[in-house]
């Protein structure tokens, strides 16, 4: 079965498990039609650009990923309509990956490929698993000094549904290895003339655009307030560089006072939300308590922990707003947003452009 011919309509995204240093693995949900398939253990997910060699049929197509541990070791769980599968058999193909000037290449097919591999006419009782260690384990292993692309298919013969879904095994993103787009626009440069940056955060600040954390739209002047929209950009710019990944588009908008596609992915993801009435307010100043509320909410999105304190150490404890609390006292626990003087935090003050480049930077050189 050629690999263009399976099926890609998968669901529910995974959040990624963030460890230092490495990624968690944890239990993914796919869907497509009726079919509901459980992965036990997926770091992560990425959509990856891979130029095909099948069969001799060669062909560009972007591929949604799940890595997997070094050596694929997890079980599947199925289900057709929340209902047992009646009968069922799978196959797999892999790939050997390669980055090519800079292009995921991918050739040399092998694998089980006519379905009859693994049938089982029994039916797959709702909450069994398929631990396809054995059948895919050398999948894992069987091309060296290069990544192995393998798909799966599941097919419920009884209900004549099928789902595939695409494996790689390793924890170091593919997409962050792609080769610069030249139609992107150039991340400002705060050594020019014609940005305006402090003396003082002119090197962190260059280290921060160099890192891909500096987005589109920040103006020329980096030493004034931030924006709620400015900052929803600079928070997707950190989960980007932080996960190794793209920010999914998002269609739908909640809001009617922007359609900023920015705002709407931040908006997605969970790092800001509106302030009311179906509004975003993009031009509203954002303040010291709230830039540490959106770096939190990228922390946990990335499947970090955020303890709860019931005070702060600051003298100005109580200006803190208690929806705010948790995430101040962690962010100046790891000296990401400190305080601003005489034990206090200044929860209600401005946070200008170059001093949320700065605290961005800071987080994702420690936290990453």
């Amino acid at each position: 079965m050629k690999k263009k011919t399976l099926s890609l309509a998968l669901a529910l995204a995974v959040c990624l498990g963030l460890t230092v240093p490495a990624f968690a693995a944890n239990p993914a949900t796919l869907t497509d039609g009726g079919i509901s398939v459980t992965l036990s253990d997926v770091l992560f997910e990425e959509d990856v650009t891979i130029h095909f060699n099948d069969y001799g049929e060669e062909y560009d197509e972007t591929v949604h990923i799940y890595r997997t541990p070094e050596v694929e070791k997890y079980a599947v769980t199925a289900t057709n309509n929340g209902k047992p599968i009646q009968s069922y058999s799978y196959g797999t193909n892999s790939w050997q990956l390669t980055l090519e000037n800079g292009v995921w290449t991918a050739k040399d097919s092998t694998g089980i490929d006519d379905g009859t591999d693994g049938t089982d006419t029994e039916p797959w009782a709702t909450g069994s698993s398929w631990d396809i260690l054995d059948e895919l384990n050398w999948h894992s292993t069987y091309f060296t000094d290069s990544l192995t692309y393998t798909s799966i298919r599941i097919l419920d013969e009884g209900r004549e549904e099928y789902i595939g879904f695409f494996t790689v095994a390793g924890d170091q993103p593919m997409a962050a290895s792609k080769p610069e787009d030249p139609t992107d626009p150039a991340p400002a440069d705060p050594g020019d003339s014609a940005y305006q940056v402090s003396g003082w955060a002119k090197d962190r600040v260059a280290l921060a655009v160099e890192a891909g954390l500096a987005p589109e739209g920040l103006g020329s002047d980096y030493r004034v307030d931030i924006t709620r929209a400015q900052f929803a950009a600079v928070s997707v710019k950190l989960y980007e560089a932080m996960s190794g990944g793209k920010a999914p588009a998002v269609s739908e908008n909640p809001f009617t006072d922007t359609e900023d596609p920015v705002i709407l992915q931040a908006a997605d993801l969970g790092f800001v939300s509106g302030v009311g009435g179906g509004k975003f307010d993009p031009d509203a100043l954002v303040n010291r308590e709230q830039a540490a509320v959106m770096l939190a909410s990228v922390y946990t999105k990335l499947g970090g922990e955020i303890p709860a304190v019931e005070a702060t150490t600051f003298g100005d404890d109580g200006e803190i707003s208690g929806w705010a609390r948790n995430a101040v006292a962690f962010m100046n626990s790891k000296e990401i947003v400190t305080g601003i003087g005489d034990n206090n935090f200044g929860p209600k003050g401005g946070a200008s452009i170059e001093q949320a480049l700065l605290i961005s930077l800071k987080m994702f050189e420690t936290l990453k």
